[in-house]
Formats: C-alpha cells, structure tokens, sequence
C-alpha cells in the first residue's frame, strides 16, 4: 500500500503486508526511475542484428535488453518494441503477487482511470501478442496478451514466488515518479 503521509505532502509511506526483507523492498525501489509497458514486435533473440531491417532498426521501434545478473554480458537477449508505451507505471494504482489458476505466482495489478481506457483498446487488438514490461529500460518480463485488460489484469508466467512478489513491487514502485529518501523503516508484526 502507497499514500500520503507528511503533512508537507512532501513525504509518503509504504506499507507492504508479508513483506519477511525490507533491505530487498528498498533495493527494487529505490532502483525504479520508470516503469513502461509496450508491445513486442520481435524477440527475444540472443542476436539484435536479428531484430533490425536492412541494418536499421525500424523508426517507431526500440531494442531494448533482457533483464541479467551481469548487465554488461553482450549475450542477453533483446526485444524489438514498440517506441510508444502502451501504459507507464503511472498508471497503474495496485499490484500484488498472487497464485493464478493453475496455483501458480502470479501479479494482479489494477489501473487508473486513464490508463484502463487505453490499456483495453491496445490489448483487445493484440491479443497473442507480448507486452514488454519495462524497468529503467530492461525487459524484466514478457507476458502473452491473452485477453482485453481494461482495468484490473493479471501477469502470469513461469514465476517464483519470490519473482513474482519482485514484478509486484516493481509495478507498484513504477507509479512513485520521484527518487525515494527513506526516513525510516520498522518492521510491525501481526496484532
């Protein structure tokens, strides 16, 4: 959970239920300058020229790389996007991880207003598709559209748990457009 916490306005607290290592919380967070979802035209493919027509990369396009342990490894793989974001982590108001309907982790996320309207139009046209999910220009994951998303959706995949509590936080996070200054964290148990 996100909201207003200072009287200034100036200050907001994040309160995350279940959550057993704040230090990893803070980590993802603290991390996400942008969160953007776009559709993917081609990959992922461990070549980029792969990817390109006659040497170039296509004008309403973007390459855009795999998420690695090692960034600078040249072997990651690569997507072809769309420049355009479907929706940014603006718009989304909620994620949580969750268990689909095979039990499996999952995300569940639900959008604003704004972003539903959109969001609907772009997957109802794509269905089959992937949409790229986007952090600080890495794909961190790739899900197949498998139906129209208005306002509420969930990612699936094979997730762990772990990645799958991860993708939530990175979702949620997305929405915060400013560089996080922690003034303190506390662990509070169950009452």
């Amino acid at each position: 959970w996100v909201g207003p916490y200072g009287t200034a306005g100036d200050q907001i607290m994040v309160q995350l239920p279940g959550l057993k290592d704040p230090a990893r919380a803070k980590a993802i967070m603290g991390q996400t300058a942008r969160v953007d979802l776009k559709l993917v035209e081609s990959g992922p493919v461990s070549d980029e020229n792969v990817l390109k027509t006659n040497g170039q990369v296509p004008e309403d396009m973007e390459i855009v790389k795999g998420v690695s342990t090692n960034p600078t490894d040249p072997s990651r793989t690569s997507y072809l996007v769309k420049k355009v974001a479907v929706i940014s982590g603006n718009e989304v108001r909620n994620a949580k991880q969750t268990i689909d309907q095979y039990n499996q982790p999952a995300v569940s996320f639900t959008l604003a207003n704004e972003g539903a309207a959109k969001f609907g139009n772009a997957t109802a046209a794509n269905i089959g598709k992937q949409l790229a999910i986007i952090l600080d220009n890495q794909v961190v994951s790739a899900p197949v559209i498998e139906s129209k998303i208005d306002r509420e959706g969930q990612i699936t995949g094979h997730f762990t748990m772990q990645e799958s509590q991860d993708l939530a936080l990175v979702l949620r996070s997305g929405a915060l457009p400013a560089t996080l200054t922690y003034l303190s964290t506390e662990e509070v148990g169950p009452t």
